[in-house]
């Protein structure tokens, strides 16, 4: 298992240009071992939060296994249920400028009904 630092070293290194808001998230994340506390599960989920401008399959996956880690430690103390992670639907991309069409797919409408 990955520890959050490793998470972080290979984030910056698939995303050289993180924005400043992701950035501080990202920060934060390299202060923990892994995902064992309130602190570092606010750490990760404003990460995948501030992080959606960061695109493609390796991101995906890295926020899949990251919110698998909150995921978890919810599981283990659900005291702390508060945070309800985001399904893995909703962390694939929607139509992106960057990604040719079959690679993504149409934000619903809420009118849609």
């Amino acid at each position: 298992m990955k520890t959050l630092q490793e998470y972080v070293a290979e984030i910056r290194a698939e995303w050289p240009n993180v924005n400043k808001d992701a950035a501080i998230y990202l920060d934060d994340m390299a202060k923990f071992d892994s995902v064992n506390c309130e602190e570092a599960v606010t750490a990760v989920a404003l990460f995948i939060q501030y992080g959606r401008t960061w695109v493609g399959p390796q991101a995906l996956k890295v926020k899949k296994e990251l919110n698998q880690l909150i995921k978890d430690y919810r599981a283990e103390n659900p005291k702390f249920s508060y945070y309800a992670p985001r399904s893995a639907e909703s962390l694939e991309p929607w139509n992106h400028p960057d990604k040719p069409a079959s690679e993504t797919r149409p934000r619903p409408s809420k009118l849609d009904k």
